[in-house]
């Protein structure tokens, strides 16, 4: 969707310019590629810096056909402090190629907003959203649009209790051959909201006790169709981690999904074995059971069996 290779942050030298250059090629699988980018930074002064790309290219597709790529973005961000900061970034695309069923234009957008309006208060907002409009037919349209807030609660005082409330918006609407949220292509559209409050308390060095409960309001269709169904459900989730020794983490969590519509209950529970690497990295392996998710905007979650989990902090 963006163009990955190019983080934007401050750099410690206020008001240059510079620019960078990419060639990419892509030999495996059945999409191979060879695009170029060729990008300018400015930075005014060191809270902030603007990136603009261009990006063309061919990719070659033995299953679909070849198209040409084009691909300009615009983006920026600023960092007043570690109190204050905001990012944001759009691209249009636009792919041509053998027959209308290559032929498509994109637009991108993702942007982000964190602030600690209170000592022990941070206000954070996400938006993540992509339109697709292709030349042959309404159904190979793409509509994604994922809206986030929260309100997150970490005492300075007091670090043993940690809380975050969640509200969370999305419109996933996949063209035929899109993938959706879930990374399916089966996926049925979807448009939900959802409420969440997750906590975290510390009981000693050893045990840590969590919880979430979420609400969900959702109209779903079958791809392809304009016949939506309302659905609503409950979550419920209950997790314990311990800290065995310097470097290993042994955690459970059991959920609960409430559908009040149909009156059923289904339940779910995962347990891993997780190893600290560093301070920034831990590699787990899992076990899961059931077909609850704790994220509620996956509706078709089924994730029985075991998983290899690495978990990233900064």
């Amino acid at each position: 969707m963006l163009h990955p290779s190019h983080e934007l942050e401050p750099p410690a030298n206020p008001a240059r310019f510079t620019t960078f250059g990419e060639n990419t090629l892509d030999l495996p699988g059945n999409r191979r590629s060879l695009t170029e980018a060729y990008g300018v930074t400015y930075a005014p002064n060191a809270q902030m810096s603007l990136t603009g790309t261009v990006e063309s290219g061919t990719v070659q597709d033995d299953v679909n056909g070849d198209f040409e790529r084009f691909a300009l973005s615009f983006g920026g961000v600023y960092a007043r402090d570690e109190n204050l900061s905001m990012r944001a970034r759009i691209e249009y695309r636009d792919e041509t190629g053998d027959g209308l069923a290559r032929d498509r234009e994109t637009w991108a957008l993702t942007a982000g907003y964190s602030n600690q309006v209170a000592r022990d208060w941070r206000l954070l907002a996400n938006v993540d959203a992509l339109v697709s409009d292709s030349a042959e037919s309404n159904f190979r349209d793409g509509e994604y649009v994922r809206a986030s807030l929260g309100y997150a609660y970490r005492p300075i005082d007091n670090e043993r209790f940690n809380m975050l409330l969640g509200l969370t918006h999305l419109r996933d609407l996949p063209g035929e051959d899109q993938v959706a949220a879930n990374g399916s292509t089966n996926a049925p559209y979807q448009i939900s909201d959802v409420f969440t409050v997750a906590a975290n308390y510390d009981l000693n060095e050893h045990f840590t006790l969590g919880g979430k409960i979420g609400y969900r309001s959702s109209q779903v269709a079958t791809r392809g169709t304009d016949d939506f169904v309302g659905t609503e459900a409950l979550l419920t989730a209950l997790r314990v981690d311990w800290h065995v020794a310097n470097v290993w983490d042994v955690m459970a969590e059991g959920r609960a999904l409430f559908d009040p519509e149909n009156d059923t209950t289904e339940t779910g529970a995962v347990v891993g074995v997780y190893r600290q690497m560093n301070q920034n990295l831990s590699v787990g392996v899992a076990y899961e059971w059931g077909a609850v998710s704790d994220d509620m905007t996956d509706i078709d979650y089924d994730g029985q069996g075991v998983l290899l989990n690495i978990v990233g902090k900064f």
